[in-house]
């Protein structure tokens, strides 16, 4: 999942911005362009950290005509990822396009209001009604990851491997796909599940086994 294209509306001094992604990408300009916003923006989307949309310090400075606040991100989903997506979001080119609402009038399907959630767009181009697979928590790990480095700081705060850190988040990320793409993984994926299935039909001495024990909580709940 590549993070490719984002449209800011409402937030801060943005009223309507759009920008397209590369693989690396830089924000160039002069003192107080916009480049913080545009990265603030972001965080709010991704909340990471508990970095989250404040309406004192975020709501926009000249209220668009609808005085919402949002954020739209659109990313390059892999074929696993596609595949694993809901038909109703699957968009041609393999694209998924969701939008955060900080601050609408707007309301949910069931009438909810809509601030703080996210939308799926569906195939049709329409935005959805529904949160995006639901539940906030669910939400927020749809979308891979966001690793933030501000840029006044001392190094120590982002290279230590013994708490949070941006270093440590970055190994993780890397080191989950070296992982879960290699044989050894792979071997303990099948281990596992020999382990299990053998562990829950072995019996002791007196004829007692997990799987027994299953049996009979679900006869005594039936």
């Amino acid at each position: 999942m590549k993070l490719r294209r984002i449209k800011i509306h409402g937030y801060r001094g943005i009223v309507d911005e759009e920008f397209a992604f590369r693989d690396y990408s830089l924000l160039v300009g002069p003192n107080n362009a916009g480049k913080s916003t545009v990265i603030d923006a972001i965080r709010a989307f991704y909340e990471k950290d508990g970095f989250k949309f404040r309406k004192e310090s975020d709501a926009p400075l000249a209220s668009p005509a609808d005085e919402e606040s949002w954020i739209e991100c659109e990313f390059d989903l892999t074929d696993q990822e596609f595949d694993s997506l809901k038909d109703e979001y699957k968009a041609p080119g393999k694209r998924l396009r969701v939008r955060k609402y900080f601050q609408t009038s707007e309301k949910t399907h069931d009438g909810k209001p809509a601030s703080g959630w996210i939308f799926g767009y569906k195939r049709d181009g329409t935005l959805s009604k529904e949160p995006f697979y639901g539940a906030k928590n669910v939400q927020s790990g749809k979308f891979g990851d966001l690793v933030y480095i501000p840029a006044i700081s001392k190094v120590d705060e982002h290279a230590k491997l013994s708490g949070p850190s941006s270093l440590r988040d970055l190994l993780a990320d890397i080191m989950s796909d070296v992982v879960e793409a290699g044989r050894a993984y792979g071997g303990f994926l099948t281990s596992v599940s020999k382990f299990s299935a053998a562990i829950r039909e072995a019996r002791t001495r007196d004829d007692r086994s997990l799987a027994g024990l299953a049996g009979g909580e679900n006869g005594l709940v039936e």
